[in-house]
């Protein structure tokens, strides 16, 4: 299962919310930097309840987690990523915030869902909800039904 990690503005999206994964199938995050125009590597660390991975990696590279290292914990996928200057002596930005995965297990097999965005859909639906609440309120009262809010 391949997936796209962009990082812009130093914010890091998965490219599709919420995805399945078979439990013979790997992992494979390819990561994009967008807005990023100095020389330099990157050092992206997947934490992983207890476990962690740590690949140094320059833009537009792609890391590998195989099933049997996901399949070692049911907790959520932690990413932090720092950019080092090209000799990796030196950290440049170390304030990336990159979404978590949350991952499932089912019959065996891999469910991800990427928290931020799960958040956020959660988010506009509350908000496409209270407007339709509020344009029904408007409606009552332009009808003449008086609305009395208990205290």
């Amino acid at each position: 299962m391949k997936r796209v990690l962009t990082v812009k503005d130093r914010t890091g999206t998965f490219d599709i919310p919420s995805f399945l994964m078979t439990e013979n199938d790997s992992l494979q995050i390819k990561l994009e930097i967008k807005n990023e125009l100095r020389l330099g590597r990157f050092r992206l660390v997947v934490r992983h309840g207890e476990q962690k991975k740590a690949f140094t990696l320059s833009q537009n590279e792609t890391i590998e987690l195989c099933s049997g290292w996901l399949s070692k914990s049911t907790e959520n996928l932690e990413f932090s990523l720092v950019y080092l200057n090209v000799t990796e002596t030196a950290v440049l930005k170390d304030d990336y915030m990159i979404e978590p995965l949350k991952m499932e297990s089912i019959n065996g097999n891999f469910a991800f869902t990427a928290l931020l965005q799960e958040i956020e859909a959660q988010q506009n639906e509350q908000e496409r909800r209270i407007v339709a609440l509020e344009e029904k309120i408007k409606e009552y009262e332009n009808e003449g039904v008086p609305l009395v809010f208990e205290e």
